[in-house]
């Protein structure tokens, strides 16, 4: 069997805006984990109180195993969970909208979005 595995040319600048963006969701995820798990409130338009929390620690997850795969150099790892994040993202930046001064899912979509741009580039320079 032939091995799938592909090395991609990452550019210096590439990484350090990766990481940026990746950080960026950890941390605003980290902390809309800890405001939710404070907060009274149990309904955000049409999300549970839970199901933010399911979406949100998903996406700290997501966010954490690409940080690890964008080191390993996997990037088709990170562009097939693409497509599925950014839609549970959409959901969260919709559901949240009201609340986006707490919670900076725009923020976060936006730097999902500049994750998206960088893996386009990458992907782009297969060796």
């Amino acid at each position: 069997m032939e091995n799938s595995f592909k090395c991609f040319k990452i550019s210096e600048e590439q990484k350090k805006c990766f990481n940026e963006n990746i950080e960026y969701i950890i941390d605003n995820t980290n902390k809309n984990l800890d405001y939710l798990n404070k907060n009274e409130k149990k309904e955000f338009f049409e999300l549970s109180k839970e199901q933010v929390i399911q979406y949100f620690e998903k996406l700290l997850s997501t966010a954490k195993n690409w940080q690890k795969s964008f080191n390993d150099n996997n990037i088709k790892k990170i562009q097939e969970e693409y497509k599925e994040t950014e839609s549970y993202v959409s959901e969260l930046e919709l559901c949240l909208a009201d609340n986006d001064t707490i919670f900076h899912c725009e923020g976060i979509s936006y730097s999902l979005y500049q994750i998206g741009k960088i893996l386009v580039k990458i992907l782009k320079n297969e060796i």
